[in-house]
């Protein structure tokens, strides 16, 4: 039994002091410049797709690049378009975790009380991985609330409205659009799960299916069907195999982790996340309640979430590939579970005690490491590119590559450069290991290096090649420097 509560002031109770309880952790998200590389490759290519006025192909230097779908392009590139800075690239990433939030809330105030649906959003918004997610410009916030919305939905349609079947499967497509096919499996695999679990809604999954299904092919082929048009089996081999087929099987070799690693990968991240919330709710009896075998309305959402939760885990803990964000479609289900425990067996004064705590702490935390993380590995190259800007002569960027690179080992776009550098230009540049590829480039022609890079053998082969060499300035190991044909000589000389 819930211990009894004094009372809290009216202010308290507000909603706008629970929103800003929300926002307080993301605060300063546009105070520092791209990290590379997902964030400096999201924002080169959202601003070259602006440059060429191109919708459908992610591009960067005008070379198509099929890393990740295009929704979250969609949404960066009218804030980017708009604030031309780090607040218009992110803002999409924070937009749509307060979004998430909402849903969360609405959910679980309808299934379990309004005092579960705001400590749920807050449970949600000061996650750790929530946190770090929603200050970056990365697909994974948008996928999360296209997920939270199909999911939902889907759920209220069988114990609500069959017709809200059809907002999942809009989102379900939406969800397509920003992270690829790992949409579709995770929704099957839920609702299969659950039609097995929870015999008494069976009845209920009946209706809206057909029209569901053209609505989620209807919206996926909104960029889909045109990009594969536009780039026939290009599209096909580097989007769908190698991104999607690729990293599931374990292709992705960068990001894979140890035999060992795989069962305790993903609960590890969890915990960390959702550690300040998570340890009283595992001492109030979280994993011991048999959500599977309750069916009163509370009990069948509980047995709902609990399955959300896992398919996703158990899902992305036999992926080959591992990277921490994955793991965040997982966590609404949690938060809503804790914040259910909490709730019911913890004083309100402790929680709102602990969620102004983590929420202020957080704001400190994320933005002193995010910004010591910049200054220490992107600033200098960052400033540079916009110098470089500034001057507004052709661009280039020589054998960049990231702190700790072998200059010896040839460097390629995609795994050694700092492509933010590009979201700082408003024009094409080159990115080039190449001296002869370089020198064709037409001059006066300004190129970032690294001062590891510029030796005596640099400047000997550029005179021997009839190129005269400037420093225009040097920042934190990046050299920015002028290459230019020699003047003529005098008359008469």
């Amino acid at each position: 039994m819930k211990p009894a509560a004094r009372l809290m002031p009216a202010w308290l109770e507000s909603r706008w002091f629970w929103a800003i309880l929300l926002v307080v952790p993301y605060l300063g998200f546009w105070a520092y410049g791209l990290t590379d590389l997902d964030e400096g490759f999201y924002g080169a290519v959202t601003v070259d797709m602006l440059r060429r006025g191109d919708w459908l192909t992610p591009t960067i230097n005008g070379n198509p690049w099929f890393e990740k779908p295009i929704l979250s392009y969609w949404l960066a590139m009218p804030t980017v378009a708009l604030f031309q800075n780090e607040f218009g690239a992110r803002l999409p990433s924070f937009l749509c975790t307060m979004a998430t939030c909402w849903v969360i809330a609405r959910f679980a105030k309808i299934h379990f009380g309004g005092h579960t649906g705001r400590l749920s959003a807050l449970i949600y918004a000061t996650g750790l991985l929530t946190v770090a997610i929603g200050r970056m410009m990365m697909t994974d916030a948008a996928l999360a609330l296209c997920l939270v919305v199909a999911f939902t939905t889907f759920y209220d349609s069988l114990v609500s409205d069959a017709r809200l079947r059809l907002v999942s499967a809009a989102a379900l497509g939406l969800a397509v659009l920003a992270k690829g096919p790992v949409g579709i499996v995770l929704f099957f695999g839920l609702i299969g799960l659950f039609y097995w679990r929870a015999p008494h809604l069976r009845p209920k999954f009946k209706g809206q299916w057909l029209i569901g299904i053209l609505i989620l092919i209807a919206v996926t082929s909104t960029w889909y069907l045109p990009a594969y048009l536009a780039n026939g089996d290009y599209f096909v081999q580097k989007f769908l195999i190698e991104q999607n087929i690729g990293r599931f099987s374990g292709g992705d070799k960068a990001h894979g982790v140890p035999w060992w690693a795989h069962p305790i990968y993903f609960p590890a991240v969890i915990g960390l996340s959702a550690l300040p919330w998570l340890i009283p709710a595992l001492r109030l009896g979280l994993v011991r309640e048999k959500a599977w075998r309750d069916p009163s309305p509370e009990g069948t959402a509980r047995l709902y979430l609990w399955l959300w939760f896992l398919v996703i885990l158990g899902f992305f803990s036999i992926s080959g590939t591992k990277l921490v964000h994955y793991i965040l479609p997982a966590l609404p289900a949690l938060a809503i579970l804790l914040a259910d425990t909490l709730h019911r067996r913890w004083e309100e004064q402790r929680i709102l005690i602990l969620g102004v705590a983590v929420s202020i702490f957080l704001c400190g935390l994320s933005n002193l490491v995010f910004m010591n993380y910049w200054r220490e590995r992107f600033a200098a190259p960052q400033i540079l590119a916009a110098d470089a800007n500034r001057l507004g002569e052709n661009f280039a960027v020589f054998s960049l590559g990231r702190k700790g690179d072998d200059p010896e080992i040839k460097l390629q776009l995609d795994d050694t450069s700092h492509p933010s550098v590009f979201f700082y230009m408003d024009r094409p540049a080159l990115e080039t290991a190449s001296m002869d590829e370089l020198l064709e480039q037409k001059r006066p022609l300004l190129v970032l290096v690294r001062e590891r890079s510029v030796e005596d053998q640099w400047f000997i082969e550029l005179k021997q090649r009839g190129v005269d060499a400037e420093e225009v300035r040097d920042l934190g190991g990046y050299v920015l420097f002028r290459l230019s044909d020699p003047l003529p000589p005098l008359d008469g000389e």
